[in-house]
């Protein structure tokens, strides 16, 4: 199974090398560009997707999906809002409030999906042209569900990350997040 997971990893690295630009894990990122339509996959502790669409050049919408997370047997979701407030561009801090619902199937509702809230903000500053940081806070709300309340970052929006930009259309990065994401690869499609 791992073998596979490997190998799917490395096609979708190959297949990254023809599109226009890239950045890595299911991490939703404030330095979001005008009509940008990105989908990501994530391998770690699970393995996740995500897709993230502008859909004003301040605003970006999105979810992602992770199974596995931390090594338990569930499945943890989320659907989320970006809001840029400060767009740094290359050079500077990019600043971008976040929320969003999300769930667990490890917390069970009348749903059995048990959706709860995050906000918090997503932060971005390129130290290089090719290196760029990436850190975001959301906490985690759960109104009426069980437990157990463990996440390493909070909501599954939250994280960070360090990427690095092999060629303008393929970032590598190293990092963590909700979804239990450590690697990851980004298209825009």
């Amino acid at each position: 199974m791992r073998r596979e997971g490997w190998m799917g990893a490395i096609a979708l690295l190959i297949l990254t090398h023809g599109i226009s630009d890239a950045a890595a894990s299911t991490m939703p990122r404030a330095d979001f560009t005008r009509g940008s339509r990105v989908l990501g996959l994530g391998l770690g502790n699970g393995i996740g997707a995500s897709i993230d669409v502008t859909v004003r050049p301040d605003l970006s919408l999105g979810g992602a999906i992770g199974s596995g997370v931390y090594g338990y047997d569930t499945t943890r979701w989320d659907a989320h809002l970006l809001y840029l407030f400060v767009n740094g561009g290359r050079r500077n801090l990019s600043v971008a409030g976040l929320l969003g619902i999300w769930g667990d199937t490890g917390y069970r509702g009348t749903l059995g999906l048990a959706p709860g809230l995050e906000i918090g903000f997503a932060l971005s500053f390129p130290f290089t042209r090719e290196l760029t940081g990436r850190l975001n806070l959301a906490v985690p709300y759960y109104g009426n569900l069980g437990g157990p309340y463990v996440n390493a970052f909070g909501g599954p929006s939250a994280g960070v990350e360090l990427g690095y930009r092999f060629q303008p259309h393929l970032e590598g990065t190293l990092g963590m997040n909700g979804l239990g994401g450590l690697l990851g690869a980004k298209l825009n499609f």
